[in-house]
């Protein structure tokens, strides 16, 4: 027993009562008025200390009324775990995705607290887009344009203006991005810190993307935003797409301070790449090739060795410096 609890480890197990489904409804409008028949999804995924988020994540769904309108109710499950453990148990999350022919699906990551019974408004833009099947059928479920649930308390979401260049300076893109990314005309570079402040390791637990559909960015601290010139960006997607940029170990964690963001000539996000130096791992949304991904260090472990190498870490921080970011320092909060 001693040498159990010296150890860190504790494997007690313990019966607890989680939420499947959580109580909330959802209405969905579109041009202004309630939509009926849309498809709406209400998708749980899983935050895990020890291995890649579950496969097949638990869904319920339903079709909104003449007035726009769908209850989920509340279903609960009994479910085994070791609280004891060195690296505590799993989280849940959930994404709400609404749908209709003719409509662009909307996504929406449901906040950590929020209140039972509570109602989710989503309007729908007319146009083609990627449909809900696809959004929440991603391993971790956050393939979708807006910011996971965190399970930690946060502050209100900053909004961040899309910084202007510097009078006379090309920030044009100037290298082939990859299909899901081709839209794209814009790109900012962001420092942040979701994380309490002078806890390194967000009390245990782990954050996801940080900038939502609306350019908001999930930090307590004052957020810094930069247009790459055109030669910094192709530096920066040379560092995070080249096989010599990777090849080190990681740790177990994925608390990102920097990402870099894509916007369309609309100003909306199509994508986004989170970097965390701390733990020596990076996540592309949506998943791009040559971008190592966090669950398949975690499924994989030793066999990946999908972080920074010495050569890739040099390169970023130096492209971090450069443009004048925060927490451009190796290895660390």
């Amino acid at each position: 027993m001693a040498l159990l609890f010296s150890s860190g480890c504790c494997p007690i197990p313990w019966p607890t009562t989680v939420t499947v489904t959580p109580a909330v409804a959802v209405t969905v409008t579109a041009e202004g008025s309630a939509l009926a028949g849309a498809d709406v999804v209400l998708a749980r995924y899983e935050y895990h200390p020890h291995f890649a988020p579950e496969r097949g994540a638990r869904k319920a769904q339903g079709r909104t009324d003449d007035q726009g309108r769908f209850a989920f109710e509340l279903v609960e499950e009994t479910e085994t775990s070791m609280p004891l453990m060195m690296h505590g148990v799993a989280g849940y999350g959930w994404q709400l995705c609404a749908e209709a022919t003719g409509y662009r699906a909307a996504l929406y990551g449901l906040p950590w607290d929020l209140a039972p019974n509570s109602t989710i408004a989503l309007d729908l833009t007319p146009g083609d887009g990627t449909p809900c099947s696809e959004l929440l059928g991603r391993d971790r479920l956050d393939a979708g344009l807006v910011v996971p649930p965190t399970p930690v308390p946060q502050d209100e979401p900053v909004h961040v203006a899309p910084p202007s260049p510097d009078a006379g300076e090309d920030t044009s893109i100037a290298v082939e991005l990859p299909p899901a990314l081709r839209a794209a005309t814009r790109v900012v570079v962001y420092s942040f810190d979701m994380c309490e402040a002078g806890e390194g390791f967000c009390d245990g637990r782990e954050l996801s993307f940080p900038i939502g559909i609306d350019g908001q960015v999930r930090s307590r601290e004052s957020v810094i935003a930069k247009r790459p010139t055109t030669e910094q960006f192709t530096r920066l997607w040379a560092a995070l797409t080249s096989p010599a940029s990777y090849g080190g170990e990681v740790s177990a964690c994925f608390f990102p301070r920097h990402a870099v963001a894509f916007f369309d000539a609309k100003d909306e996000l199509v994508g986004q790449i989170a970097i965390c130096f701390e733990c020596n791992q990076v996540e592309a949304m949506p998943r791009l090739e040559g971008v190592p991904a966090v669950e398949d260090a975690r499924e994989h472990g030793d066999a990946v060795m999908s972080g920074f190498s010495e050569a890739g870490v040099a390169e970023l921080l130096k492209i971090c410096e450069e443009l004048g970011l925060g927490h451009c320092e190796p290895s660390a909060p």
